[in-house]
């Protein structure tokens, strides 16, 4: 895991315990990190520490810092992330003629997975195109 804090001005600690993030940190922030710490560690328990999951939650606090810090960013409800992580998913696993398999494995009607498919794959295309600088 490349460490999010080395080309920082951080000094070690910088990144306070989680009682020093109740009092200093906005309470927005406070409740992302620890669903983040929540959500690690149940994907990840018993893999790693509990003290690696607290901090690969705070490098994930950082990193969305980075890019949007001091920012209004809008974030989509949960569920629009996961219908889109979900039509990624079946983009990934389509091999040119699976639908009905890709329709067992998700509980979408084949007429759906292929309607998804189809979305996906003019995505694709407008990415590829996009970067055609002609």
């Amino acid at each position: 895991m490349a460490d999010l804090f080395q080309d920082q001005d951080l000094p070690a600690g910088a990144l306070p315990e989680h009682q020093a993030l109740l009092d200093k940190w906005p309470s927005r922030l406070v409740e992302i990190l620890d669903h983040l710490e929540h959500q690690l560690g149940t994907e990840l328990r018993g893999t790693v520490t509990p003290d690696l999951v607290s901090r690969i939650a705070k490098e994930a606090v950082l990193a969305i810092a980075s890019v949007a810090g001091g920012r209004p960013i809008y974030l989509p409800a949960a569920s629009h992330l996961k219908r889109a992580l979900r039509d990624d998913r079946l983009w990934e696993g389509f091999k040119g003629n699976n639908y009905d398999e890709l329709s067992r494995a998700t509980g979408l009607t084949e007429s759906q997975v292929r309607r998804i498919i189809n979305t996906q794959q003019k995505l694709q295309v407008a990415k590829r195109q996009r970067s055609l600088n002609l």
